[in-house]
C-alpha cells in the first residue's frame, strides 16, 4: 500500500520548475544533513559507498536547492560515526558545517574505517543521542530542513529494536550511559527533524517498524521514512538520499 511519503517521492521524480522570490520566502532556504553511520565490521562496503559518494550527495543536494527551490539556499552537513558499548574509539563526530566550507565533514567521512562490534546490536542510539546535540539551527524564524539520515546494517540493543533475544544482545536490557530509544526517536520528531532509516538488512525491520509506529500515533509519519539501500549497487546510497531530501523540501518546506 503506497503511503503519503510514497506519493510525495514519485510526484517529485517528475520535473520541479518552481520560481521563488523574497516576496514569498523572506528568508533563504537552509538544509541541515547529518549522516549517523554505523562503522563496525559488517559496514566496509556501506563506509565505502559514503566516502566514494558523499561529496556526489554534496554537490546533487547543493545544484537541486539552487536551480529548483531557492537560489539563496545554504546546505550544512555533519557526521556522527558509533560502534558499539565497549569498542575503542566508540565515536568519531563532526558538528555541522556550511557550504562552501564543508570539505572538512567530508574529509572526516574519508577517514572513516569499519572494525569492532561484538555482539549483532550496536550502539545506534548513542550516535543518534550525539546528532541531536550537534549545532542545529534553533531559530524559529529559519526555514530549515533539518534532516537525520541512519545507515547502519544492524539494530540498537533492547528488544524495542529487534527480536532476536540475547543471541542478538548482550545488552537486552539496555545500554547504561544513553537514553531510551523512545525518548531519543520523540525527541528527533517533536523538534521536527526529519529521519531518514536505511532499510538494506532484515536486522533492522522491528527497529523500523516500531519507530515509524511513534510518528504515526502521532500523526507525524511525513517525518520518518525507510529507505531501500542496495548492498549489492553501492550507488543506490546516491540515488536515494538525494530523492529523498528534495521530496522532503518540496513537499515541506516550499
Amino acid at each position: 500500500m503506497k503511503t503519503h511519503f510514497d506519493a510525495i517521492t514519485q510526484n517529485t521524480k517528475r520535473t520541479i520548475d518552481l520560481t521563488f522570490s523574497t516576496n514569498v520566502h523572506n528568508t533563504p532556504l537552509t538544509v541541515e544533513i547529518c549522516f549517523v553511520m554505523d562503522r563496525t565490521d559488517s559496514m566496509g562496503s556501506s563506509i565505502e559507498a559514503c566516502k566514494t559518494y558523499i561529496k556526489a550527495i554534496d554537490d546533487g543536494i547543493q545544484k537541486d536547492m539552487k536551480e529548483k527551490f531557492d537560489k539563496n539556499s545554504v546546505l550544512g552537513m555533519a557526521f556522527v560515526a558509533y560502534r558499539d558499548f565497549n569498542d575503542s574509539n566508540r565515536f568519531d563526530t563532526i558538528d555541522i558545517h556550511q557550504a562552501p566550507n564543508i570539505h572538512p565533514v567530508e574529509a572526516k567521512i574519508a577517514s572513516q574505517q569499519a572494525t569492532g562490534g561484538a555482539d549483532l546490536c550496536e550502539d545506534v542510539q548513542d550516535g543518534l543521542d550525539k546528532a541531536l546535540k550537534l549545532s542545529w539551527t534553533k531559530d524559529g524564524s529559519s526555514r530549515a530542513a533539518q534532516i537525520l539520515v541512519w545507515v547502519g546494517d544492524c539494530p540498537r540493543h533492547t528488544s524495542f529494536c529487534h527480536n532476536g533475544g540475547s543471541g542478538w544482545d548482550s545488552y537486552l536490557s539496555g545500554l547504561p550511559d544513553v537514553p531510551l530509544m523512545i525518548d531519543l526517536i520523540n525527541e528527533i520528531k517533536n523538534r521536527g527533524i526529519f529521519l531518514l532509516l536505511s532499510d538494506f538488512t532484515d536486522y533492522v525491520k522491528t527497529m523500523i517498524e516500531n519507530i515509524e509506529k511513534i510518528y504515526i500515533a502521532d500523526k507525524k509519519q511525513n517525518q520518518v521514512k525507510p529507505v531501500k539501500l542496495n548492498q549489492n549497487d553501492t550507488s543506490s546510497l546516491l540515488k536515494e538520499i538525494t530523492e529523498q531530501v528534495n521530496t522532503i523540501i518540496a513537499s515541506e518546506f516550499m
